[in-house]
């Protein structure tokens, strides 16, 4: 018992590690004592439990000598048969030790028959034991196989991780590095910006309007064109309602409508008038209602204080929350007229994009609208036009050819310098 256990402990340590102690390569008193079958030397069986090569090998090729020699020995051996053909001293001596070993084993057989019982019993039990733990070295064998295998997978396994995680680390220190200037470049321009951005959010932008927007009731005349658009419609939601000129023509109309403004003041402005109005960025307005619930729209005056970005978010998210066939009717300042952008885009602080019409419709139809369409208005006074030239009697061909050429190329200087001042796009949803 104590062989078993000592084995089996080496066992252990082979499969878990070591505790800190050699490892015994070598089954401590496994068949040191004398065999009782066989006398002479002791012989002892060494069994190399692990390889160097592979810890999961055992050499049991010496227990299967052993076992095979023991299956010789545990019988009782055959008695001497004395030969004619032997010299006549050489016969007598064997006739005599055959009829001695006759005696012998007639006399003992009846006490040497269970040992010889008990001894077939054991070299069954020892041969079974041999086979099931070679069949145990072949499994062993095997897994140790595998795992070289795995091992092996897992080593290229590694090597390709490696060399990634050095590629991201080194991707990683370059998008740091882009970062940090980028932080550097921002807290430059943080340091121009931020003085006039915090003089901008204190800015009067009704003061501003009434004083060179115009007049409640001009803004309103200008604005009655979209009213046959939403003639149908039941209800209608002004983004940027500003001072609610439009709201009004529409209650006027009896067309019942909701305002949406961020400015603080011209929502008690309005709402002093006894107007429906929201105080709201359009954009968070738009995403707190369901998608396809919200009637037609008016959006006056309000793309040019949006970035480029905010117009293309805008639109995408108008379609998405808007019913279908209803109409969206977008105003803006025209940038094809200088006077336009001298005299009303420049004007105001707070525009920041020139959308000219061809690029907003094209903004809408990838949106989804159809039915896209543009309308100029806000014709400049012919007063500061450029004047025509009269064609009198007395000019030649030749001259009348000049001066009509001359006439063509100041009309068209004229529509790009003293061109409309606004354009609407009409779209469907």
């Amino acid at each position: 018992m104590q062989e078993k256990w000592e084995a089996r402990e080496i066992l252990k340590e082979k499969v878990q590690g070591p505790e800190e102690k050699p490892v015994m390569e070598e089954a401590p008193g496994h068949f040191e004592k004398e065999s009782p079958m066989h006398r002479g030397a002791p012989r002892r069986m060494k069994i190399m439990l692990f390889s160097r090569e592979n810890p999961f090998f055992i050499d049991f090729s010496n227990l299967k000598h052993e076992v095979g020699g023991a299956t010789k020995l545990w019988g009782l051996p055959d008695r001497p048969r004395p030969s004619l053909r032997e010299n006549p001293i050489q016969f007598l001596v064997n006739l005599v030790r055959y009829a001695y070993c006759g005696l012998v084993f007639f006399l003992a057989r009846p006490f040497l028959g269970r040992q010889v019982s008990f001894n077939a019993a054991v070299m069954r039990a020892i041969t079974y034991l041999s086979d099931q733990q070679e069949y145990i070295s072949k499994q062993l064998q095997d897994l140790y196989d595998r795992l070289l295998r795995m091992d092996e997978d897992l080593n290229t396994i590694l090597v390709a991780n490696h060399k990634s995680i050095d590629q991201i680390e080194v991707e990683v220190k370059n998008i740091g590095g882009r970062l940090l200037r980028t932080l550097e470049k921002l807290d430059r321009m943080n340091g121009y910006l931020g003085a006039p951005l915090k003089e901008l959010a204190d800015f009067n932008f009704q003061r501003f309007e009434d004083r060179y927007r115009g007049k409640e009731a001009e803004i309103a005349a200008r604005q009655e064109f979209a009213i046959h658009f939403f003639k149908d419609d039941a209800e209608l939601v002004d983004l940027g309602c500003g001072r609610g000129e439009f709201l009004e023509l529409l209650q006027a109309h009896g067309i019942r409508a909701i305002g949406v403004d961020k400015d603080p003041q011209m929502v008690e402005y309005c709402k002093a008038k006894g107007l429906e109005v929201v105080e709201a960025d359009c954009f968070q307005y738009l995403r707190n209602q369901p998608d396809g619930s919200v009637g037609s729209v008016f959006v006056g005056m309000l793309v040019e204080h949006l970035y480029p970005y905010q117009i293309i978010d805008l639109c995408t998210l108008l379609y998405k929350k808007m019913k279908k066939g209803s109409h969206l009717v977008i105003e803006t300042i025209n940038p094809r007229s200088f006077e336009a952008v001298r005299n009303a885009f420049v004007l105001d602080p707070t525009h920041k994009t020139l959308v000219h019409n061809l690029t907003l419709e094209f903004i809408l139809e990838e949106a989804g609208f159809s039915k896209v369409s543009t309308n100029f208005k806000s014709q400049v006074p012919p007063e500061p036009g450029v004047q025509t030239i009269e064609l009198k009697d007395e000019f030649t061909p030749n001259q009348r050819r000049v001066l009509e050429l001359i006439d063509q190329n100041c009309q068209r200087l004229e529509e790009a310098v003293f061109g409309c001042r606004d354009y609407y796009v009409i779209a469907e949803r």
